[in-house]
């Protein structure tokens, strides 16, 4: 498919409000890789390997709890999308008037930073600092140089950033493996020298589905994706692979990574 037909299909067909109901199914059936994440991103930040202030999501979609963890270690955050939709839910998110509730997605990192305390009170403290920590919330675009809109980034949230977090993302766009070795070339360009990118997703997928619509995913091996970081200028990864679950949504890929990495 076509870069732009992809865009264009997501600008038309990827709305907030069904990806937000689609994620929550997802998490009934596939909720360990929801925890595998949280935990890989809440134990890469506690090591203080990355250490800075600025920090970088990009594919945010209408979500904040990838970000969760990084809101206790940096303190401006920029968010990013392409997809308008998202960003404006996003948007209403932070302001405390969307419609969309994180609240399962977040619990999860509050059992993890303080399992001992009540749930709901830990994720109140959560939501409070992540407002605190964002400081914008931008278009973004993985198949165009310089992959950010820098006109809406504030001085003090523009590059370079000390990491990147991408979840579940980088391959969309992608239409074969030199695309996505490109992606990973403008987001390294974003990134101070020594500067982090933490990505998970499932691999070798090729397709996934929001209310019975499609949306392509590069069917890409977790070797190619190891190599594509190489290629790209990353190093020093810590690569973790689990196998893929049996269970009755409609997914098929041969399993889930989580890598970190470095910008050489």
């Amino acid at each position: 498919m076509a870069e732009e037909v992809v865009k264009q299909n997501f600008k038309e067909n990827l709305k907030a409000i069904e990806y937000h109901e689609e994620l929550h199914g997802i998490l009934r059936t596939l909720h360990i890789y929801f925890e595998i994440t949280a935990s890989f991103i809440y134990d890469v930040l506690k090591s203080r390997r990355f250490e800075g202030k600025k920090l970088l999501e990009v594919g945010s979609g209408a979500t904040v709890h990838s970000i969760a963890s990084a809101s206790a270690y940096f303190p401006i955050i920029v968010q990013s999308d392409f997809v308008e939709d998202n960003l404006e839910n996003l948007k209403l998110w932070h302001k405390g008037q969307s419609p969309l509730d994180w609240s399962a997605f977040l619990d999860i990192v509050a059992s993890l930073e303080d399992f001992k305390s009540d749930v709901q009170e830990v994720r109140a403290k959560l939501e409070s600092r992540i407002r605190k920590s964002v400081k914008a919330i931008v278009h973004c675009d993985f198949l165009k140089d310089g992959v950010l809109k820098l006109e809406e980034v504030p001085a003090e949230a523009s590059p370079p950033y000390d990491l990147i977090i991408a979840v579940q993302c980088l391959e969309v766009p992608c239409g074969d493996l030199e695309s996505f070795v490109n992606v990973l070339k403008r987001l390294k360009k974003l990134l101070r020298k020594g500067g982090g990118l933490i990505l998970s997703s499932f691999h070798d997928c090729e397709e996934w589905e929001v209310r019975k619509k499609k949306f392509p995913h590069l069917k890409i091996s977790l070797k190619e994706i190891v190599a594509a970081l190489d290629k790209a200028g990353f190093g020093n990864h810590d690569v973790k692979r689990f196998s893929p679950l049996v269970t009755d949504y409609n997914l098929t890929y041969g399993g889930y990574y989580c890598i970190a990495t470095e910008a050489l």
